[in-house]
């Protein structure tokens, strides 16, 4: 007689997630800062999460209206240096609820592709874009994370999005990321 085991994936459900990393080293604050100028947030800075026996700088902000939730997480500087793809003083904002994927797709495009300078007297367009440009100046990376659309990878690039999503899942679960109300 054969059983079959019914097992349970233990990660996470990333469906109502968008996860943006950011190639950074820019203080916290000062990006915090003008990521709220730029989308309309009000990310504030709470306790540190623990992580990987060190603390991880940690920002939310809760939009009622649109029922989004945003985490902003830094990598700290206390972490030794063998990580691949969030180093140091990288900054991952998670977006939770419906569509959060369009919300982190213009983040993305407005971070790799500058907008058109507005017109003069459209003051928070122009302050939208010099931002935006201060970002390009910087050389502000910012990725994309999709475990959906990963084909085609090597055996390194396998490992690295492994240890990225269990990294990413010890965050979600830590944050107790769940449904937006």
């Amino acid at each position: 007689m054969k059983y079959k085991l019914d097992i349970e994936d233990s990660s996470p459900d990333f469906e109502s997630m968008a996860f943006l990393l950011f190639h950074t080293d820019m203080p916290n604050y000062a990006f915090v800062d003008d990521l709220n100028r730029l989308y309309s947030m009000s990310l504030e800075r709470v306790d540190d999460v623990q992580l990987a026996e060190a603390e991880w700088p940690l920002y939310t902000y809760h939009d009622e209206l649109r029922l989004k939730n945003y985490y902003l997480i830094e990598r700290p500087l206390s972490l030794d240096k063998s990580a691949t793809t969030w180093n140091i003083g990288h900054k991952l904002l998670i977006i939770n609820g419906d569509e959060s994927g369009s919300i982190a797709e213009r983040i993305t495009n407005e971070f790799n592709v500058l907008p058109q300078l507005p017109d003069a007297d459209d003051l928070l367009g122009v302050e939208h874009y010099d931002i935006l440009c201060n970002f390009h100046q910087n050389f502000t990376p910012v990725t994309l994370i999709d475990f959906e659309n990963d084909t085609n990878l090597s055996r390194k690039g396998i490992k690295e999005r492994n240890e990225l999503q269990r990294l990413l899942s010890t965050i979600v679960n830590s944050l107790d990321i769940g449904s937006v109300e």
